[in-house]
């Protein structure tokens, strides 16, 4: 055994050929062999250890020779969305709900979208998580409108509701038809029910600038 200047412990016995060097609890320099993959991992109190990466859920690890390939298993999940406009009147019953004609996006199985000509579009969570959410909508004169969360008044205007947490976001529409757009992100639970609701609800025809957009984002 010799001393060098470092004042670690050299003792060529503990030295392997290709293997990673290290120091013991004694300052010994000692040297331990890898495996494909293998890396000197460090353990508290310890001597370092010579072990291979974990895959957790939806992660493969191949160790080859010289190597580690970290890779994501299955195919990627597209967010959840759904993606209304051109507003159509509003529901027969729910009288300041606001009906879509047409559909541009419904992806996912965390957005359940119903229209009714009763009772106006909805939009229900089917899982807990963070949604954007956006709506716009266009007048000839400046109208307030809004995302309604779990409403009770669906038959009055949106500035009348008597429980205003209902209302998630609103804005006012300008004047000479000029759009308004109302837009938030959020934390919703699975059961949650939202809709477009307005104070006006006497726009004839359907209003190709209208629009209703909720994607789950997290």
């Amino acid at each position: 055994m010799s001393r060098v200047p470092s004042k670690f412990l050299v003792d060529g016995t503990n030295i392997v050929a290709k293997g990673v060097v290290y120091s013991d609890a004694n300052k010994a320099i000692k040297s331990t062999a890898l495996t494909n993959g293998q890396l000197l991992i460090g353990s508290t109190g310890n001597n370092a250890v010579a072990s291979t990466i974990t895959a957790g859920s939806g992660i493969s690890v191949t160790n080859g020779a010289g190597s580690i390939t970290v890779a994501a298993t299955g195919a990627a999940t597209p967010n959840s969305e759904v993606w209304v406009q051109e507003g159509n009147m509003w529901g027969s019953t729910n009288t300041y709900v606001r009906i879509f004609s047409n559909v541009i996006t419904n992806v996912g199985s965390d957005i359940t979208y119903a229209t009714d000509a009763s009772l106006g579009d909805s939009f229900t969570i089917n899982a807990t998580g963070i949604y954007a959410v956006s709506y716009w909508d266009v007048f000839t004169s400046g109208e307030y409108i809004g995302v309604v969360l779990n409403g009770t008044q669906p038959t009055v205007q949106l500035t009348s509701l008597t429980t205003i947490t209902e209302a998630i976001t609103l804005c006012c529409t300008p004047s000479g038809n000029d759009a308004g757009l109302c837009s938030t992100v959020l934390h919703l639970t699975s059961g949650d029910v939202l809709w477009a609701q307005t104070d006006a609800a006497t726009q004839a025809g359907v209003n190709k600038l209208t629009a209703f957009r909720i994607t789950r984002v997290g």
